[in-house]
C-alpha cells in the first residue's frame, strides 16, 4: 500500500513538472526559471524516494538518467566536469558486452544435447530477427512519411562550418581535479586488452 501511494505521488509530480514545462515552452504561461528548477528538484527527490521503495535496478537506472538530465539543465558546469565519468562508464559497458554475449551463446549452445534442436533454434532466431527488423523499417517509414519531419528546415541556414567554443571552459578548471585520478581505459573489449601485450 505504501509503495502504491509513493508511486501515485511520483506520477502526480511528473505530471505537474511536464505540464509546467509544456506551458513554459509554448509560451502559454510565463513560469519563472526558479520555479521550474524547484519543480525539477522536488521531482528528483520524489523519484529517488520511489526508487528506494522499489529496490529495482531498472528503476534506479531510469531515475539516474533523469537526475543526469536535471544536472545538465540546472548545473551545466558540473555536468561538463563529470563527462570523463560518463565516458568511462560507457567504455566499461562496451568492455563487458562482448564477453557476456559470447558466454551466453556458448552456454546456450552447450546446454542443448541435440544439435538439430540448436539448428532449429538458430533458424527461428534468424526468422524472428528479419521479421522484427522489417516491421521496424516499415514503422519508421510510415512515421516519417506521415509526420513529414524536417520539411520546413532550410539546410543553408544550418550551422555547418564550425561548432561554437564551449562556454564552460573557464568553470571546468576548478572541478577537473575530481576525475584526474581515474585510470585511463584503453580498450573497449577484454579480449582485445588481453591480446595487446601492454
Amino acid at each position: 500500500m505504501k509503495q502504491n501511494r509513493v508511486g501515485l505521488i511520483t506520477l502526480i509530480f511528473i505530471t505537474v513538472a511536464v505540464f509546467l514545462g509544456v506551458l513554459k515552452d509554448f509560451n502559454i504561461l510565463a513560469v519563472p526559471d526558479n520555479i521550474m528548477m524547484a519543480t525539477r528538484w522536488v521531482l528528483a527527490l520524489e523519484l529517488v524516494v520511489y526508487a528506494l521503495m522499489r529496490k529495482n535496478l531498472t528503476t534506479w537506472i531510469l531515475v539516474c538518467m533523469v537526475l543526469g538530465v536535471f544536472i545538465g539543465i540546472d548545473y551545466p558546469h558540473v555536468a561538463v566536469a563529470l563527462q570523463p565519468l560518463s565516458k568511462g562508464f560507457i567504455k566499461l559497458v562496451k568492455t563487458i558486452v562482448g564477453p557476456i554475449l559470447f558466454a551466453t551463446l556458448v552456454y546456450g549452445i552447450a546446454g542443448h544435447s541435440d544439435l538439430k534442436q540448436v539448428g532449429r533454434m538458430a533458424w527461428k532466431s534468424m526468422v524472428y530477427f528479419y521479421f522484427a527488423t522489417t516491421i521496424a523499417l516499415f514503422i519508421g517509414l510510415a512515421a516519417i512519411n506521415l509526420s513529414q519531419a524536417g520539411t520546413g528546415v532550410k539546410i543553408e541556414n544550418m550551422p555547418h562550418n564550425e561548432l561554437p567554443k564551449p562556454v564552460f571552459q573557464s568553470v571546468l578548471l576548478p572541478l577537473s581535479g575530481l576525475t584526474d585520478n581515474l585510470p585511463e581505459i584503453k580498450e573497449n573489449n577484454i579480449i582485445l586488452d588481453v591480446q595487446s601485450e601492454d
